[in-house]
């Protein structure tokens, strides 16, 4: 699309080029303007596609939310947006059928309304990471930590309770799980 715009943006200046070398007017004007439209019309359509934005090779690191995707070979572009910054990215990687078929589905989901959250990774082969190759989506929910103190206070837990966590590392009344080794 933006390349169609582009061509006749460039198309729109050679045809007005055409025009004034046709009427014959001011050949001093022609001299100055035949450069000035070609070359703003080239520089315009170079700007709508970089501020479109370039991808970045390579998959994106930490939890993301799959916006986008669109399989054009030989790359696959998709949009994401990382969990703390909710300024979308485009990123690029290599087209592979499993790669396709991966993102079409999280696409086609994401499509109909419901939010693909997760993490890409390399696929691993028998314990082998195969860099720009097959990729895998991780849908793993986190749980969140536990609230802090001033949490705990604003909820209305008793200041006792609260002491009890703090000063026993998290655990009431000095229970641990098993793994937890304490000094005794």
């Amino acid at each position: 699309m933006i390349y169609i715009a582009s061509i006749l943006l460039f198309l729109l200046a050679v045809i007005s080029v055409y025009a004034l070398i046709k009427s014959k007017s001011n050949l001093v004007a022609l001299f100055f303007l035949i450069p000035i439209i070609l070359s703003s019309s080239i520089y315009t359509g170079y700007s709508i596609y970089v501020l479109q934005g370039t991808p970045i090779n390579g998959l994106p690191e930490g939890k993301v939310e799959l916006i986008w995707a669109e399989m054009q070979k030989p790359d696959i572009v998709f949009l994401v947006r990382h969990e703390d910054n909710p300024t979308p990215k485009y990123y690029r990687i290599p087209y592979t059928k499993e790669n396709a078929k991966l993102l079409s589905g999280l696409n086609q989901q994401a499509s109909q309304g419901r939010p693909q959250e997760g993490e890409f990774k390399p696929k691993e082969n028998s314990g082998t990471r195969i860099e720009n190759q097959d990729v895998s989506f991780d849908r793993i929910k986190r749980e969140p930590l536990p609230p802090k103190k001033n949490a705990l206070k604003l909820q209305g837990v008793d200041q006792g309770i609260i002491n009890s966590i703090d000063n026993n590392n998290g655990f009431v009344r000095g229970e641990a799980p098993l793994s937890y080794n304490s000094p005794r």
